[in-house]
């Protein structure tokens, strides 16, 4: 909910549409272009820049996966290119503040502390409130 809530602000906003992408599915393609053919690599290629360029990335289910240093590597290398850049980048996930610097790692944590914040939403699960 709160991914689409900011892309239908930076919409209204006329700042162009943000990209919201699942950071285990994007871990998957790219592993899967390191042994694929061109297209295969010209297509994570391709995901790759418009993350990097997007007016607001979402990466959702951060801390879904359990990093390796390759994962982690390359998720601050575009978190990186867009903090360089002064653009926003919105990181869900769903374990508890203090655990969020490891997950995340050093580099990233350090980029959000000084230019971000951390919202805790430690309300009953909205998928679990109906049933």
């Amino acid at each position: 909910q709160i991914a689409a809530r900011a892309g239908f602000r930076m919409k209204k906003a006329s700042q162009g549409v943000g990209r919201r992408v699942l950071v285990s599915e994007y871990l998957k393609l790219l592993k899967a272009s390191y042994n694929g053919n061109m297209e295969q690599k010209q297509t994570i290629r391709n995901l790759t820049l418009r993350m990097e360029n997007a007016p607001l990335l979402v990466l959702d289910e951060f801390t879904e996966i359990r990093g390796n240093e390759f994962e982690q590597e390359e998720l601050t290398r575009i978190v990186d290119k867009r903090y360089g850049k002064m653009v926003p980048t919105l990181i869900i996930g769903n374990d508890k503040p203090e655990d969020a610097m490891n997950i995340l790692g050093p580099s990233i944590w350090s980029r959000l502390q000084e230019n971000g914040g951390l919202i805790e939403c430690d309300w009953e699960s909205y998928r679990r409130a109906g049933k």
